[in-house]
């Protein structure tokens, strides 16, 4: 288990708050895997610990922690689990490209 996770939802009484974003942002990287999302956003998730930053690839991200992957159940039950809506590729024309060189001097 996290213990960033327990110390955050264990003050007292079990208690996780999370805003609109990082639902959002919960449910982006449950969807795709990962994130590159807001950097405080991130940044809250992190210290709740919901998230880690990973560098994966040829750029930091955000991927979710066992705890962030136990909230995700929880999320759907309230309603508050926000489906990624993913547009269509559309094909492009082609496109000729003429450079016009400086004759020299």
């Amino acid at each position: 288990m996290s213990e960033q996770f327990k110390d955050y939802v264990t003050g007292g009484a079990f208690h996780l708050s999370l805003s609109r974003r990082q639902t959002e942002m919960l449910c982006h990287m449950d969807q795709f895997g990962y994130s590159w999302g807001y950097l405080n956003t991130g940044g809250a998730l992190i210290a709740k610990g919901l998230c880690e930053r990973t560098t994966e690839g040829d750029f930091p991200r955000f991927g979710l922690t066992e705890a962030g992957k136990a909230v995700i159940p929880l999320l759907k039950l309230a309603g508050l689990y926000a489906r990624i809506e993913t547009p269509e590729a559309v094909e492009l024309p082609p496109i000729e490209v003429l450079v016009k060189r400086k004759e020299p001097v």
